[in-house]
């Protein structure tokens, strides 16, 4: 399948799908539903001879909200609908938009959050945020140095991953000619 793992909302995109089993020239529309608790995004395929071609224009994808989704893609002909694939997509912010937005994870947020209470310099906004049902503001330090810690790693995992998605492993490799 080549969908996209990640959309920015405001950005075009496009994509074909063969598939021998549900054929476009045969009738089969390929569908995806984008879905997660707060938001459900659909797509439709035209047919280019055999093949699916899945367009998501900007003025679309410029209404999707933010967050992490389930996505489904079905095969219809007639009333009859066939799932095909599955799998996990990340829609970003809006980066043509012109208000600003927060690009960092939540657990990047939460860790500053824990470095200014810390360094007792935290907004009120940011002694509000709640770990484990206590806020910020009413741990003990030894309670945020253990969370700095634990979200010190979720930041180190989140980067590592993000280089992953990048082509790049973080390894520089040293080649030798013998």
């Amino acid at each position: 399948m080549n969908e996209p793992k990640t959309i920015i909302a405001g950005a075009y995109y496009t994509w074909t799908e063969t598939n021998s089993t549900y054929p476009a020239d045969d009738g089969y529309v390929l569908n995806y539903i984008f879905v997660n608790d707060s938001a459900k995004y659909t797509a439709t395929s035209s047919a280019s001879g055999s093949d699916h071609v899945v367009i998501l224009n900007s003025e679309t994808t410029a209404t999707f909200i933010p967050g992490n989704y389930k996505w489904y893609c079905y095969a219809e002909k007639t009333t009859e609908k066939y799932i095909v694939a599955s799998g996990n997509i990340e829609i970003k912010p809006n980066l043509f938009e012109v208000s600003a937005y927060d690009m960092r994870t939540h657990a990047r947020r939460t860790l500053d959050a824990i470095e200014a209470t810390i360094e007792r310099r935290a907004t009120k906004e940011q002694s509000s945020i709640s770990i484990a049902g206590k806020t910020l503001s009413n741990m003990s330090l030894e309670e945020l140095i253990k969370a700095r810690a634990l979200y010190k790693e979720f930041v180190k995992q989140e980067e590592a991953e993000e280089k992953i998605n990048e082509g790049l492993n973080g390894r520089k490799n040293i080649l030798v000619r013998f």
